[in-house]
């Protein structure tokens, strides 16, 4: 499998988020504009509480744009390095275990199953992205108390 094979299966799974989430606003927003408020009833905070969970999810599909952006953007980057990186695809392994990352901003510990391969998607800040960031093949690193071992990166 290919960092684009991993790229393409990503942007699909953001694009299905996004379209979950804008369907979640479009009801937020809907039950809001339905909702009584406190001019109605003086406890009735429905439409404030509604209209709250609007803006939130207005934030989180901005970050999901944000994340699809980066992937477009990478997408069209070549590799010219062997230090991970955002957009780096780092595969590890360990006597007894070999785990898959996918470096990227926004990502939330997602997890991505590609044939029989499963990757995590793990962005940069992230405990185990902080310590990958800047490593190189032959380098280890410590993840669910396991020393890994990193065999790729692409």
């Amino acid at each position: 499998m290919t960092r684009s094979d991993v790229l393409d299966a990503w942007e699909a799974f953001l694009k299905g988020k996004l379209t979950e989430q804008e369907a979640s606003l479009d009801d937020a927003e809907s039950t809001a504009r339905d909702a009584p408020g406190s001019n109605v009833t003086r406890s009735d905070q429905s439409r404030e509480q509604y209209s709250n969970l609007a803006l939130g999810l207005q934030q989180v599909i901005a970050a999901t744009k944000d994340a699809l952006g980066f992937v477009q953007k990478i997408r069209l980057q070549p590799r010219t390095t062997n230090i991970i990186r955002p957009g780096s695809l780092v595969r590890t392994s360990s006597p007894n275990s070999a785990v898959s990352f996918l470096v990227i901003p926004f990502a939330q510990g997602d997890k991505l199953t590609i044939g029989h391969e499963e990757i995590l998607v793990i962005s940069p800040e992230s405990p185990i992205g902080a310590q990958l960031i800047g490593k190189e093949v032959g380098d280890e690193l410590r993840y669910k108390s396991e020393e890994l071992d990193i065999d790729e990166i692409l």
